[in-house]
This record gives structure tokens, sequence and C-alpha cells, in this order.
């Protein structure tokens, strides 16, 4: 059995959305692209991230419409790392942050 070392072997390919785009459209392309979350890219920039819990604490709790641009839910500031730490750095950061 391969131990798992860096991030970047655990990596799946990212999916990105635009900040406008409405939660609707979010939820949609989660399901379509088998992702939990997806990035959200403005232009050449990351701006921020949404995820399946965001939809759910932030969007379906509120009672918000469908039709809310995922900007005004999204997670952000990003904190992010470089792919080559190892899972052990990377889950440190993740219970630190």
């Amino acid at each position: 059995m391969k131990t798992v070392r860096s991030v970047k072997e655990i990596m799946k390919p990212v999916v990105n959305i635009g900040p406008n785009q409405t939660v609707l459209e979010a939820a949609n392309l989660m399901k379509a692209s088998d992702r939990g979350s997806l990035l959200i890219v403005d232009g050449k920039i990351t701006v921020g991230i949404i995820t399946v819990r965001d939809l759910v604490l932030r969007v379906i709790t509120k009672n918000l419409l469908h039709t809310t641009p995922v900007s005004e839910v999204m997670s952000s500031p990003l904190i992010t790392i470089n792919a080559k730490v190892t899972m052990k750095k990377a889950a440190r950061i993740m219970s630190e942050k």
C-alpha cells in the first residue's frame, strides 16, 4: 500500500464558478462535477470558496433565494497551501485555521 506523502497526491482537479453566478448554479455545478466545493474566481483572481456546508448553513437555513450570488455566501479570504506540503502539515494547518 502506497503512503500519501503530499497534498498533490490526493488533489482532484479544481472546479471554478464566477462570483455573480447564483447559488443554484453552484449547487448544480457541484452535482454535475461531483464536488463538494467550488472556487470563486473573478477574472484571474480566486476570491473565495463555496461548499455544500455553505449552501446548507448560509442559504437554506436562512431561506435565501436560489438567485443569491455566490459572492454573498462564499468563504473569504482563502487560506492556501502549496501542493507539495505533506499531508501531516496540511492537517495541522487545517486544524489551526
